[in-house]
């Protein structure tokens, strides 16, 4: 295609395709990570709107919360799919916008939006549920700008009822996005600086100028400050700490203390943005060609820097004067980038957040990203010192942000392969659960799925059909809520509680199950259900092992055939060795021995062998049970030669056998070659 030109109609199908290389190659692996779990949860068991806890100051976010729960189901593919249009269409309007303000800069406008897009300051696209939300709001920012300057621009050239319905049906859309999110309400004071700059194009005298933005502005102001008003005065009550505006009362108090915090947060924030957002672009493990990831990205950042590269060499400007030659543009691109990125993140710093401090709190870079990029690209065309190699530096540098996303979506995708590691084997493990049964568990469940949010999926996993505000289970991990601190208290009868948000739940310790997850860097070790006896279990923690009686599998409930929900813990996992454990404990806690011996020999045949002594312990008490006395203590000695420390508990699980009144000959012998051989003590 040696004559091909890269005209204005082509741009869109440019950013759709930097959204696809960004997002769309590992769409399909994807799942429902940290707060996706609470709005898919509440939006199916809240009766109306008013029941979910954000209602009271984000009443549009709980609507289309609970409509699009209503309309795509719980299939993870649907959300991912649908965030990757929210998030191409914001960059489209955005592109429309920056066209409208600056048509003689078309290769610069194209560069913002496509950096827009990708701008690495942000890299949690991949929780889909939570995070279209914030798209969402950022798309009605856009939109309702851009049918602001449509309506200025309509009745600029007498087209006056067509302005006017232009102007207040964006209007509608600014009403959309401040009651859906509050973190574009900053950028509300944008759109006086926009319409100054269009309105100067037609009008040389500051009067008239002025008096035209305010009544264009007129009707958004009114809009903020009903917003404001309504936030601050009628629903203080009903926001949590989170949600408040923290700096107002710091200026109440020191306004000297809320100015130095500003300035401290806006420094921290503009370091982050402009340089720390790109800083784990260099990431050493990149250059590991032999990680099959390092290598794809390594290819997709290769075919998208010669890919931009060669269209935008090929950009058709129809005759436009060179990048950089227009003054006065350049100031009001400059002015403007600067004024989106400070009033973008206003509203965290009103929250008293600011962008880097927290795990997920990136997310309150989005507001600020229009302006970042608008900077950015400004920057490198004004530091060039020719056309085509400001191109292929920022084709480079696009693709090197367009690589970071790649990678941090597959740490996505292996986050929810072991989710659905462990959802399945909890669910073989445990088919069912009485209600009211609290889960204690020793970590998160992931690296992204962390105490509450794995409450919310346990729900799912158990009693899916009766989703309630009052749920029938919930998670706690030890460490997060010091359960340990309680043992004493909760093995006397004390009730395990939470309340969080508007949900309850209250049981007995005693109405428990104790479960033993593998870490992170533990990725082949199964997930155990504890019982009493794993007081003298050596291989999990002190915490655990105290808070191991508290474990009641009589609690499982073992008579079902229900399978959890598959759109959303997706198909079984093939045949392995912890699938296989996981059934096996189950069939020895029902005493079916035969089924236990029928699972050890199915993994044989596979080749299959565990990576802990711990995980041969049905499959040893199976074969003692059926007197094959001489595989127990084999298994026993091959089971504490993989695991030295799990000695004390194959110990304890042959001392613990019921035998009935009076121990057999063949047992007292083999117990006595597993004394000898793993070293037992009385």
């Amino acid at each position: 295609m040696p004559d091909f030109k890269l005209k204005r109609r082509h741009v869109p199908w440019l950013l759709f395709g930097v959204c696809l290389l960004a997002y769309g190659v590992l769409i399909n692996t994807l799942g429902f990570y940290w707060d996706d779990w609470e709005i898919l949860y509440l939006s199916s068991a809240a009766r109306r709107p008013a029941d979910i806890f954000l209602f009271p100051f984000r009443p549009v976010h709980v609507w289309l919360d609970i409509l699009t729960v209503d309309l795509l189901g719980f299939r993870p593919l649907n959300w991912h799919i649908l965030m990757l249009v929210i998030r191409f269409l914001g960059g489209l309007v955005f592109w429309r916008i920056l066209e409208r303000l600056w048509p003689k800069r078309e290769i610069e406008n194209a560069w913002t939006a496509v950096l827009f897009l990708v701008y690495p300051a942000f890299i949690h696209q991949s929780m889909a549920v939570v995070y279209r939300q914030h798209f969402t709001t950022a798309l009605l920012y856009l939109v309702s700008l851009w049918l602001m300057i449509l309506g200025v621009q309509s009745w600029q050239q007498a087209k006056r009822g067509k302005g006017a319905a232009l102007i207040m049906t964006g209007v509608a859309a600014a009403c959309g996005h401040l009651f859906l999110m509050e973190y574009f309400a900053g950028l509300e004071l944008l759109r006086p600086l926009i319409l100054a700059l269009l309105i100067l194009r037609t009008e040389k005298h500051w009067k008239p100028v002025l008096g035209k933005v305010v009544a264009f502005w007129l009707p958004y102001a009114a809009v903020t400050v009903y917003y404001f008003l309504w936030r601050l005065l009628l629903v203080p009550g009903e926001v949590d700490d989170l949600h408040a505006f923290v700096l107002l009362d710091l200026l109440r108090e020191s306004p000297l203390r809320a100015i130095l915090a500003v300035v401290q947060s806006a420094l921290l924030d503009f370091t982050h943005l402009f340089l720390g957002s790109w800083y784990q672009i260099f990431d050493p493990q990149f250059t590991d060609l032999s990680m099959p990831v390092s290598l794809m990205t390594f290819v997709l950042m290769a075919v998208a820097a010669g890919g931009l590269g060669w269209l935008f060499s090929r950009f058709h400007t129809n005759g436009n004067i060179d990048p950089g030659a227009d003054r006065r543009a350049t100031r009001e691109v400059v002015i403007v980038g600067l004024a989106a990125t400070v009033l973008g993140l206003a509203p965290a710093w009103l929250l008293g957040r600011d962008v880097f401090t927290g795990r997920y709190d990136t997310r309150f870079s989005i507001p600020a990203l229009m302006g970042v990029a608008i900077l950015f690209v400004a920057f490198f065309f004004f530091i060039s010192g020719t056309r085509q190699r400001t191109i292929w530096l920022l084709a480079v540098l696009v693709s090197m942000a367009i690589g970071r996303q790649v990678r941090m979506t597959n740490d996505f995708r292996w986050d929810w392969e072991r989710q659905s590691r462990i959802y399945w084997q909890l669910h073989t493990r445990i088919p069912d659960l009485e209600p009211g049964t609290a889960i204690l568990a020793n970590r998160s469940v992931s690296n992204f799925t962390t105490t509450y949010p794995a409450a919310y999926a346990a729900n799912f996993l158990y009693g899916s059909d009766a989703i309630s505000l009052r749920p029938a289970h919930w998670w706690f991990e030890i460490y997060d809520s010091r359960l340990f601190d309680r043992t004493d208290e909760l093995l006397s009868g004390g009730l395990i509680r939470t309340r969080f948000h508007m949900i309850e739940f209250d049981a007995p310790g005693s109405d428990s199950v104790v479960i033993s997850l593998p870490a992170l860097t533990e990725p082949t070790q199964c997930v155990w259900l504890l019982t009493p006896l794993d007081t003298a279990n050596q291989q999990i923690s002190p915490e655990m092992r105290a808070l191991a009686p508290l474990s009641d599998p009589s609690r499982i409930i073992t008579s079902t055939d229900a399978l959890p929900p598959t759109e959303i813990f997706g198909q079984p996992p093939k045949p392995g060795w912890c699938m296989y454990y996981q059934q096996a404990s189950l069939a020895a806690q029902n005493h079916d021995w035969a089924a236990v011996i029928g699972f050890y020999e199915e993994m044989i045949a596979l080749s299959n062998e565990g990576d802990s002594g711990y995980e041969y312990l049905p499959y040893i008490e199976a074969f003692a049970m059926q007197d094959d006395w001489q595989k127990a203590v084999d298994l026993t000695i091959q089971a504490e030669n993989l695991t030295k420390s799990s000695a004390p508990m194959l110990c304890a699980a042959w001392m613990d056998w019921d035998l009935g009144e009076e121990e057999s000959p063949d047992y007292l012998a083999a117990y006595q070659q597993v004394v000898e051989a793993v070293g037992c003590t009385e």
